[in-house]
């Protein structure tokens, strides 16, 4: 089982986007789903499905399942440089997630 940790962030909502002293928060983004090898959340799949959705150099990454299970298998990283990744191994299977980033104010303004 993989443990959560929640950290929480003050923001406040502006429109469709949150912000944050650093910057905002992109919408929540769904590209891809488990089935196969995983569930692959990747910034050049996101920019693919919508481009010019994510920053070019986010500033951190929040992900969250998108149903109420609270936990997964597989093998996840999270980076704010290449996006979200879950890997099914041969003994469990990830949920789908879906992710946001924290881009700078400058992609905020835009």
């Amino acid at each position: 089982m993989i443990g959560w940790v929640i950290v929480l962030i003050a923001t406040l909502q502006v429109g469709n986007a949150m912000t944050h002293e650093a910057g905002c928060f992109t919408e929540w983004l769904n590209v891809d789903d488990p089935t196969g090898d995983g569930d692959f959340e990747t910034i050049a799949a996101q920019n693919l499905a919508q481009p010019d959705s994510v920053c070019d150099q986010p500033l951190d990454i929040e992900f969250r399942p998108t149903s109420q299970m609270s936990t997964s298998g597989g093998v996840i990283v999270a980076n704010p440089i290449t996006g979200f990744t879950c890997t099914n191994t041969l003994t469990s299977s990830c949920l789908d997630y879906e992710v946001r980033y924290l881009c700078p104010a400058t992609f905020c303004e835009s």
